[in-house]
This record gives C-alpha cells, sequence and structure tokens, in this order.
C-alpha cells in the first residue's frame, strides 16, 4: 500500500511540474520574436536552405519527354551533394529555356534550372571539403537563400 501511494505521489509532481510555466523564452509560440529566425524558419540547426540555380546540357538518343531525361540528369546530384553532407529536394526542381538541338544522330538538351538544397553550416568550417566549402564554389556562382 505504501508503495502505491509513493508512486501516486510521484506520479503528481510530475504531472504538476509538467504543466507548470518555465517563464518568458521556453514557449515559441507565445514569444513576439522567439527562438526562430524569419528569414531562416525553414532551416535547421545543421543546414539552411538555398536555391541553386544552374544552366546544364545533356546529349540524347531521343527528343522524347526532355523534361524527364532532365529530371534523371539530376539524379547525378544526390551524390555530389552529399559529398558536401548537403541535400537537394529533387521533388522541387523547377525547370525552364529547355531547348531541344538536333545534332546528327543525337540532341541535345540545354535547360535552365531551380533546386532548393538544404546546404550543410558546418560545410563553411570544414577546409578539406571538396568543393572548398561554400554553395559558391559548388556551383560556380551564388547561392541565393530561399
Amino acid at each position: 500500500m505504501k508503495r502505491l501511494q509513493v508512486i501516486v505521489w510521484l506520479s503528481l509532481a510530475i504531472f504538476a511540474f509538467g504543466c507548470t510555466d518555465l517563464g518568458p523564452g521556453w514557449d515559441i509560440d507565445t514569444e513576439p520574436e522567439g527562438f526562430i529566425d524569419p528569414e531562416k524558419a525553414d532551416s535547421g540547426v545543421e543546414s539552411v536552405f538555398l536555391d541553386f540555380s544552374f544552366d546544364g546540357e545533356l546529349v540524347s538518343g531521343s527528343s522524347w519527354r526532355p523534361a524527364n531525361q532532365i529530371e534523371t540528369q539530376l539524379m547525378f546530384t544526390v551524390g555530389q551533394l552529399n559529398a558536401d553532407r548537403s541535400v537537394g529536394r529533387l521533388d522541387r526542381i523547377t525547370l525552364s529555356d529547355i531547348n531541344t538541338i538536333e545534332d546528327g544522330d543525337q540532341f541535345r538538351i540545354t535547360y535552365h534550372a531551380v533546386m532548393i538544397v538544404a546546404w550543410n553550416k558546418r560545410n563553411q568550417e570544414r577546409p578539406g571539403c571538396p568543393q572548398g566549402g561554400s554553395p559558391e564554389t559548388f556551383l560556380g556562382g551564388p547561392a541565393q537563400p530561399v
């Protein structure tokens, strides 16, 4: 019986502590500015979301459904970005300026793409990073925050 009373009192104490207001700054929903920077609301502790914008081209034996061929080619970005501990949102790629040029028995498909990338913040701190640690060196130009 005494054991049951101890369990009940401990449960009540834990419940009471869980319902306690811990003071300002603990509830990000009620703080006017909160802990989340509005400019980085979709970013995390490890990464920041960036728009990677680039021009690309591929050579194919077919001119049928060039957007699908481009998306297939962009699957190779998975390995490239993983080397920098980053990941691209292949499901949210925006393609534009798709042109197909016949070149003999092959077709050259050129395009412009914008891909959201979760870029690892620690890349800037790693001197041994293959691309020098910045999205600018990865792309060969500036990347814009989303």
